[in-house]
């Protein structure tokens, strides 16, 4: 139950358990709160699921949990993740495994499954149903319909992967355009951080072993997106855009090229797509958007209605990906080696 801080009069107490942070609430808080929490456990009610404040309930099984949060000052987090850990302990315990380290997860996609490799298993036929399973979320993408401009990310040290030739094949099918970031030029062997500098001032800051690994990397990532039938050049090389594809160099974490993306972006959009560019203050209702669905924009001329059936007709779609059971911790719906 999220949002507690938009409770009138709420005291923000960053990141602290629930209980701790209502007792610096003033009564009229409070008071406020019982008869939200009420109310929503009456609405839970209404649609046969019995519901309780999460350290009242002691039938957890027979009764849900719930835990009242604020997501952006923290106020609940503590007790919804040691919940969290406690109940999949006492549930799930056969499918729990511990690893030092967790790889991968910055190419993770709502709505398919996270795989939990085994001693015993073979790694090549996971990696082979977890392509099918990318596969199939962007086949529902395709359906969906795609945004008018996206970036391709392409990781610099690892070059074209499976996953990333299918999502450039679904963009040259849906005709949208794209930039491509070529990112993690931080794991360049000797590669001196420059926090949120544009390219060419990063680069300069670089010995000259670097600077011929960096070289060296992009032609190798130029030459496999030119077997997949597109010329790309670097961002600033290239006086051709809508022929040839923009290409630039960034790191996600440090900020090195991200000044020279944004900008990219923005005059590509001004400049291709002039007639769909609108202004406005707020974008509202953003907090209440579920990742892996569509974000429906309203025009002028757009029948309120049919968008309404349109977007929850794409919500009612997300619980049938998510499953419970099958060989596989996932977030998305179990599924043999093959299904986007």
């Amino acid at each position: 139950m999220s949002q507690v801080d938009r409770l009138y009069g709420w005291k923000v107490c960053r990141s602290t358990p629930l209980v701790k942070a209502m007792k610096q609430q003033s009564k009229d808080v409070q008071i406020e709160f019982n008869a939200k929490l009420s109310q929503v456990i009456t609405q839970l009610k209404e649609q046969g699921l019995n519901t309780k404040l999460y350290y009242r309930n002691k039938e957890m099984g027979e009764t849900y949990s719930t835990v009242p949060t604020c997501a952006i000052s923290g106020e609940g987090i503590p007790d919804l993740l040691l919940l969290l850990v406690q109940w999949t302990q006492e549930t799930m315990i056969e499918k729990l495994t511990y690893s030092n380290e967790v790889q991968g997860l910055e190419h993770a996609i709502a709505g398919t499954a996270l795989y939990v490799v085994g001693p015993d298993d073979d790694l090549e036929d996971i990696k082979e149903a977890a392509l099918e399973d990318m596969k199939s979320v962007l086949s529902r993408i395709g359906k969906t319909g795609l945004c008018d401009i996206t970036i391709l990310e392409v990781d610099i040290m690892r070059g074209l992967e499976p996953q990333t030739i299918e999502s450039l094949n679904l963009l040259k099918r849906r005709n949208t355009e794209f930039i491509v970031a070529l990112n993690k030029v931080d794991r360049l062997y000797g590669w001196k951080v420059c926090r949120s500098a544009p390219l060419v001032k990063a680069m300069k800051q670089q010995s000259k072993d670097v600077q011929i690994e960096f070289n060296a990397k992009l032609t190798q990532v130029i030459t496999q997106l030119k077997e997949q039938g597109l010329n790309t050049k670097l961002y600033y090389r290239n006086k051709e855009m809508g022929e040839t594809y923009s290409t630039v160099p960034t790191c996600a974490i440090s900020g090195e090229g991200i000044p020279d993306l944004l900008l990219l972006l923005v005059q590509w959009t001004q400049e291709t797509m002039i007639e769909k560019l609108t202004y406005s203050n707020e974008v509202q209702g953003l907090e209440y958007a579920i990742a892996g669905t569509a974000l429906y924009v309203v025009g002028p001329d757009d029948d309120l209605e049919d968008i309404k059936e349109a977007a929850l007709e794409d919500m009612k779609s997300v619980p049938s990906r998510i499953g419970k059971t099958g060989p596989k911790v996932a977030h998305g719906k179990p599924m043999p080696p093959s299904k986007v």
